[in-house]
């Protein structure tokens, strides 16, 4: 009898320490995460415009708050790319005319363009795809 109420406190005390070293996953949002969530919204964006529908655009999450995949975009710099397109992207989602969705639209279009050039080429070619002829 001793020697199981000995294994199930061993085996208690076992999963106690595993749970309290168990890390937390970050609360701040991953960048890339918020940038697919981005490019889905833009092309259904695209796709409105093209069927002269009108445009739903959902409020931005702040990139400048995401966790980059790389080091070298934790820069002041690259925060302060990312603010900007913040306020663009903001800026975009207000409008209201046609003319000037589809204006801010190619605009925001061409800064992701920008930035990935600059940054991270890897999806410049879906991202390319949001462009309108």
């Amino acid at each position: 009898m001793n020697k199981i109420i000995l294994f199930i406190i061993t085996f208690c005390l076992l999963v106690i320490a595993a749970c309290l070293s168990h890390e937390e996953p970050p609360t701040e949002p991953v960048l890339s995460e918020q940038m697919r969530q981005v490019y889905s919204d833009l092309l259904m964006a695209k796709q409105a415009m093209i069927n002269d529908e009108d445009v739903q655009v959902r409020r931005l999450v702040e990139f400048t708050r995401g966790l980059p995949s790389r080091e070298s975009l934790k820069s002041d710099e690259f925060q302060a790319e990312l603010k900007a397109f913040e306020q663009m992207y903001t800026e975009f989602s207000a409008l209201t005319t046609q003319q000037d969705l589809l204006e801010k639209y190619q605009a925001v279009v061409q800064w992701c363009i920008s930035c990935h050039e600059r940054h991270c080429p890897g999806p410049l070619r879906t991202i390319k795809k949001l462009q309108l002829d």
